[in-house]
């Protein structure tokens, strides 16, 4: 129950932060197991509840790719989401939990999956028009994220790529890069 409220709150609020703040929490719960069912509810309540979240879900996910195509979400925001998303994909990748019929973890398996394209492409050309502004750990960040998701997203209508864009961001500061982000975007290039 305590976690439909937050759930509640976050769409309320919905600014970027919050939305990138509620993905980045995501990952965690889904490593901590955190159990639908606290034992205090009868089957009925407890799908009605399962139900309610996993709407609850779907709508701030809308409300995430509806605010990145709309261009609300910086660097700050962009890159913390992309890296949750690419997270929470892999952790239910090679999680059996994600088989629990009506578990949010089949449910975000199935949405990251079914939408994976949608989600990395509304990311990429979020980030495209604004990766001037990203500081070189949100340029490793975001590439390491789609290195982790392993999805390439398709060439922009100029046929440049969005990696390409990452590596001519990239280059005139790599002295700014700290060790491991030059390791993580190594990594990334590699994979991708």
């Amino acid at each position: 129950f305590e976690r439909m409220k937050k759930v509640k709150q976050v769409k309320r609020k919905a600014s970027p932060r919050d939305i990138s703040a509620f993905w980045t929490v995501v990952p965690r719960l889904l490593k901590d197991d955190v159990q639908w069912n606290s034992g205090d509810d009868d089957d009925d309540d407890s799908e009605r509840k399962q139900l309610e979240l996993v709407e609850q879900l779907n709508s701030i996910l809308d409300r995430t790719l509806d605010r990145m195509e709309q261009q609300h979400f910086g660097p700050r925001d962009l890159t913390p989401t992309a890296l949750a998303f690419a997270k929470i994909r892999n952790y239910l990748q090679n999680s059996d939990k994600r088989h629990v019929a009506g578990s949010y973890h089949e449910f975000l398996h199935d949405v990251l999956e079914v939408r994976r394209e949608e989600i990395f492409q509304s990311i990429a050309r979020t980030s495209r028009p604004i990766l001037s502004q990203f500081e070189p750990r949100y340029l490793s960040n975001l590439a390491y994220a789609y290195a982790l998701v392993e999805y390439v997203p398709e060439k922009f209508d100029d046929g440049s790529s969005l990696f390409g864009h990452i590596a001519k961001q990239s280059i005139p500061s790599l002295n700014k890069f700290q060790p491991q982000e030059l390791s993580s975007m190594i990594w990334a290039f590699e994979r991708a």
